[in-house]
């Protein structure tokens, strides 16, 4: 499955699909190949600079001390492209020293992003919730990740930003399962708010006006990874038997 830069609408789709259609210009958006190793990402770096210079100025990563990003950051540094991580916090372990490392405040806040985009050619936006959770509510999936991309990349299609790379998820296409294999022609249909957030936070980009690229990951794992595939793995090694629904079987 390819992810295409084809925007849809968390509340209804087809108006943004339509005015795709008919308005934006195909050299903007791109179709990329899913990345399933964070540890590979290296040999994957056509899917974030498809139709990009790779000889192209700054650029900045978004989330950049997370799991994917610090794997994208040094990937990039290795390759000597010249980067700026941007974080809210000092990352740990730090990066190497010949990378900018810049400061903003939690996505929930509002953000003036001209000073991150400041001299940057390109933007890979990472940040943003990643994980699904019921502890959280659809208000903060909604500011976090949809809001505050539309926010980004409408500051970066002011500044003339070349390319705003998206990290999407596959949520935004499908809920956790489906009768089907999936593709993108298919109408997507998130299940909770965070895949909602992220549909919303396409459209936002698609409709922003820069030139993008929206990847839908499925499950990414390499070193370091977190979450539930990191849960599974602990069990995996555990010596201890899983427990059963049923004790009887």
């Amino acid at each position: 499955m390819g992810i295409v830069g084809r925007p849809h609408h968390v509340l209804d789709t087809e108006p943004v699909m339509a005015w795709m259609r008919s308005r934006i210009d195909p050299s903007l958006s791109s179709v990329v190949p899913l990345i399933f190793n964070a540890s590979d990402i290296r040999n994957q770096r056509e899917a974030y600079f498809y139709a990009v210079d790779p000889a192209a100025g700054e650029m900045l990563v978004t989330g950049a001390a997370g799991f994917l990003g610090r794997a994208v950051v040094t990937a990039l540094a290795e390759d000597g492209m010249i980067v700026r991580a941007a974080v809210r916090s000092d990352p740990n372990p730090p990066f190497k020293a010949d990378i900018e490392v810049v400061k903003h405040p939690d996505l929930a806040q509002p953000i003036d992003w001209r000073p991150l985009l400041e001299g940057t050619d390109i933007v890979i936006h990472l940040a943003g919730i990643a994980h699904i959770t019921t502890s959280l509510g659809p208000a903060l999936y909604d500011r976090v990740n949809h809001l505050a991309t539309a926010q980004a990349a409408a500051t970066a299609a002011q500044r003339g930003i070349r390319r705003f790379v998206f990290v999407s998820s596959i949520r935004a296409q499908s809920g956790p399962a489906s009768n089907h294999a999936l593709t993108e022609r298919d109408p997507p249909t998130p299940s909770d708010a965070y895949g909602r957030s992220k549909l919303a936070a396409e459209a936002a980009v698609a409709l922003s006006g820069v030139p993008f690229t929206i990847l839908r990951p499925v499950l990414l794992y390499g070193p370091g990874v977190k979450g539930n595939l990191a849960t599974l793995l602990r069990a995996a090694r555990s010596p201890c038997c899983p427990p059963w629904a049923d004790r009887r079987r």
